[in-house]
């Protein structure tokens, strides 16, 4: 009975064979990890003015294949932007959120704003989604988001929804005139007219947005069409601040004298 169940003995694994599974496994491995790649890690602690040390690590794509290559491209529309909230004591996956994908273009990061005010404080995160093909160039747009700190959650909250410009937009984070604990975002974003070239002074659409950091949300409030024009941000040396040369004119939209 005992050598009717014997098990058959099974011949050994070869050393070629194992040591081609660890190659295998560690590519595999490093093709995962590779994905993403640290772009840069932003203190959060000084804008929120929270006892917990709370940093923002943003991710980019870390792949570049042949056909990227070839077409002069260096990040594909496989894997968006990423953003990870974390401190020492709080460090989890659940808390990494997609900023940006590649529906329109090739999504890199751009830049990271921290506005405070006498209230609170907030955080912008800039991308930009590259080659949008208008035939004879590459038009980019870019993609801005903003965060805040919720006590009640004890967590960083997005608010909704992104908002969308040209690259040859200007944005700048004031103090909102009409509520001196909150804060207004300004967007100047050039308008293409009629015979203009691209190198040509343009008139830009100027749009408000309110933001309230006691609600966690930022509202649409106005917006209209420059009188002056601008030159255009291709003209590097000659470039305008839009936003500052508007403010009386936002002003009066707002209805402040």
């Amino acid at each position: 009975m005992r050598d009717k169940f014997k098990s058959k003995r099974t011949k050994p694994i070869s050393t070629a064979a194992l040591a081609l599974a660890i190659v295998l496994m560690t590519v595999f491995i490093a093709n995962a990890w590779a994905e993403y790649r640290e772009i840069k890690t932003i203190p959060l602690f000084d804008v929120f003015g929270t006892e917990e040390k709370w940093q923002a690590t943003i991710y980019e794509e870390d792949r570049i294949d042949e056909l990227q290559l070839k077409n002069k491209q260096f990040r594909s529309k496989n894997y968006p932007i990423k953003i990870c909230f974390w401190h020492d004591s709080y460090k989890n996956n659940d808390n990494c959120f997609k900023i940006i994908d590649g529906d329109i273009g090739f999504p890199n990061f751009k830049e990271a704003i921290k506005s405070k005010s006498d209230h609170n404080g907030l955080f912008l995160l800039i991308t930009s989604n590259d080659g949008s093909d208008m035939g004879f160039f590459y038009r980019g747009w870019y993609d801005l988001s903003i965060w805040f700190y919720d006590k009640g959650q004890k967590n960083i909250v997005k608010g909704y929804p992104n908002i969308n410009f040209s690259e040859q937009a200007q944005y700048k984070v004031i103090q909102n005139p009409m509520n001196k604990k909150g804060q207004l975002l300004i967007v100047a974003d050039f308008i293409w007219g009629k015979n203009e070239g691209r190198y040509d002074k343009h008139k830009y659409l100027i749009k408000i947005y309110d933001i309230s950091e006691t609600k966690k949300e930022y509202m649409f409030i106005g917006s209209y069409l420059t009188r002056a024009t601008y030159n255009s941000e291709d003209v590097m040396s000659k470039v305008i601040d839009v936003v500052e040369s508007e403010l009386e004119n936002i002003k009066k939209l707002l209805g402040i004298k």
